[in-house]
């Protein structure tokens, strides 16, 4: 770099550590060239795992106008490690004199890549590499051959692909195969234990709780369905309560309103609502007596109406911290 003092100041060369800043890339409209180099360096990769994201070379300028990727010259090369690359749009693919790179000699790139041509010389030789063990991993289609080593690298799964690493099966307590893609592992929802599908209404067994509900909600909104659907849930929202001994949420009572409960009752306390709307005390005989008993009303006047069993001789007062709305006795009474 030259300073306007005309003094030169040395920039040190990159390591392979720098490189890891391409892992974002995903798409390169050019082209790629990995050149080795004539001088010897300490700091050459073993792998172009710094591109491990690239899924496409679109080619719209091409190195010597003929090729899209380019490697060449790289002795300590071991394997390219392209797992995500899918396309090259337009230009053709060499890799010459590197001496150690192994695995991809077997990949048919045309096919798998959609190129015209493509040229592997002069790289390490394909008894070498079997006898030193660095070959695809046995989880891998050997007819497409992989990127470099482990079932990560395979170009295609002999069985299935899951979390995009191959593997022999997909277990059936927390994957289903896609519809689409049978060879492909999709994880289930952290709910389930089995399901058919992503989503939690999709569990075939629920790890905590099975709820039942018409509201789904989805990303952006609420779906309502004609019919309840049972729903895994990793404990019981707010309007039911778990059912002592079972993975089962049920509804409050209708009293309960939006305070929720801990039982089916209507009566504030334990084995009931958590709070009252509307409320009057059980002034009948029996373990119940003196206990708050949750009402349920549409507005405070008829709160005190025959719809609650109540006679004329009530009226609605402000309440205790457990009540929302008391319902009082007249005075006349007290």
């Amino acid at each position: 770099m030259v300073t306007p003092s005309s003094s030169i100041t040395t920039i040190p060369p990159l390591s392979t550590a720098d490189l890891d800043v391409l892992k974002s890339v995903r798409v390169v409209t050019g082209y790629v060239v990995i050149d080795g180099g004539k001088h010897s360096a300490s700091n050459r990769p073993t792998s172009l795992s710094f591109l491990d994201n690239l899924e496409m070379i679109e080619g719209r300028h091409l190195y010597f106008e003929k090729y899209a990727l380019y490697v060449i010259g790289n002795p300590d090369l071991k394997w390219l490690g392209l797992r995500s690359l899918k396309r090259v749009k337009s230009g053709l693919l060499s890799f010459t004199q590197n001496t150690n790179l192994c695995y991809s000699h077997t990949i048919p790139f045309r096919s798998v890549l959609s190129v015209r041509d493509s040229a592997w010389k002069n790289n390490a030789r394909a008894e070498d590499c079997d006898a030193a063990g660095r070959r695809c991993d046995s989880a891998c289609d050997a007819q497409q051959g992989c990127w470099g080593p482990g079932p990560a690298m395979c170009v295609r799964c002999k069985d299935f692909s899951r979390d995009g690493v191959c593997a022999s099966e997909c277990p059936a307590d927390r994957y289903y195969t896609s519809q689409e893609d049978k060879k492909v592992c999709v994880k289930c929802h952290q709910e389930c234990d089995g399901c058919s599908g992503t989503r939690s209404v999709d569990c075939r067994k629920c790890r905590n709780y099975e709820y039942w509900t018409r509201r789904i909600d989805e990303t952006n909104s609420v779906l309502v369905l004609p019919e309840a659907v049972r729903m895994c849930v990793p404990s019981c929202p707010n309007n039911t309560y778990a059912v002592a001994g079972e993975k089962r949420c049920e509804p409050c009572h209708s009293a309960c309103y939006e305070y929720g409960c801990t039982g089916p009752s209507s009566l504030y306390g334990e084995g009931g609502c958590r709070k009252c709307q509307y409320a009057v005390e059980v002034d009948e005989p029996g373990e119940n007596a003196g206990r708050m008993k949750c009402l349920i009303s549409e507005t405070e006047e008829l709160a005190c109406g025959t719809g609650n069993n109540l006679s004329s001789n009530y009226f609605v007062t402000l309440g205790e911290p457990s009540v929302a709305k008391y319902v009082s006795d007249t005075i006349s009474n007290k």
